[in-house]
């Protein structure tokens, strides 16, 4: 049967109404997380740029003594190109007297005034317990982020993973004041079952192409509009932000588990790549 003037006035409605639901999806803001593993060769960060990444976060440190030979120069390389960039430091935490004011020390050391100029949150990237019980491991965690925001004014981030929050974190709801960057290899971003009220970034893939790095190469999507991008990056700051006083110490509070599909829907990243 023909179509009236009538049906293609509601067909080119809906069409409309369709392609304007999906924009906030399609204009959503991604980025690669990256270490030296990722340098089989140079990467080429104009190229990262127009693919159209929006920002990066580069491994700094782990532990005590490791600092990725590679941050330096990828740090001036994505600045360079436009990039919005940040820095995480992977955690090792163990039972030796002050493990954790250490590897605090140490990130903030290899960072330098980094933190003070145009970029996001520093984050501790958190995946292995070093063999601590929750509550130990919770207590180390918190030296850790408070030691970084006494000395650096900026408030850090949390990497990690549903079934380790789960099982090595107990659950707690004691973070919530520190943005969430999840791990979720899954059908939506992740909260870890409530533990958070909201995400941040969501690590949402381990094996994307980005053009510009050679291989596969985990990617991650910011939740808000480019105007909070920057809001985070501390974009436009003129002078450096006083260092924050530390927080009075919060409970170890644990909410009830999360659901059997939660927790099956996560997949574990793998642990740290130098």
């Amino acid at each position: 049967m023909p179509r009236t003037p009538r049906f293609r006035r509601t067909f080119i409605a809906a069409v409309a109404i369709v392609a304007v639901a999906a924009a906030p999806a399609l204009a959503a803001l991604r980025g690669p997380d990256v270490s030296s593993w990722n340098h089989g060769a140079a990467i080429n960060w104009r190229a990262v740029k127009n693919s159209g990444s929006s920002f990066v976060f580069i491994k700094a440190t782990e532990g005590t003594r490791y600092t990725n030979p590679y941050f330096a120069r990828d740090w001036r390389g994505s600045g360079s190109a436009g990039l919005l960039h940040g820095a995480y430091h992977f955690a090792r935490p163990s039972t030796r007297y002050h493990s954790a004011l250490a590897q605090a020390h140490h990130f903030v050391h290899v960072m330098g005034g980094r933190l003070q100029k145009q970029s996001l949150p520093p984050v501790l990237d958190l995946e292995v317990s070093g063999g601590l019980s929750p509550r130990r491991l919770i207590a180390w965690t918190h030296t850790w982020l408070t030691t970084v925001k006494q000395a650096t004014g900026r408030t850090p981030m949390i990497y990690s993973y549903p079934a380790f929050w789960w099982r090595q974190m107990r659950h707690t709801t004691a973070f919530r004041s520190y943005p969430l960057w999840g791990a979720c290899y899954c059908s939506g971003p992740t909260r870890f079952g409530g533990a958070w009220t909201h995400w941040t970034f969501w690590q949402y893939s381990a094996w994307s192409r980005v053009r510009g790095i050679r291989g596969q190469v985990d990617m991650n999507r910011f939740n808000g509009t480019h105007a909070q991008l920057l809001a985070l990056a501390n974009h436009g700051l003129s002078s450096p932000p006083p260092p924050a006083p530390s927080p009075s110490p919060s409970p170890t509070s644990a909410s009830p588990s999360p659901s059997p599909t939660a927790t099956a829907t996560a997949t574990a990243p793998p642990p740290g790549d130098d």
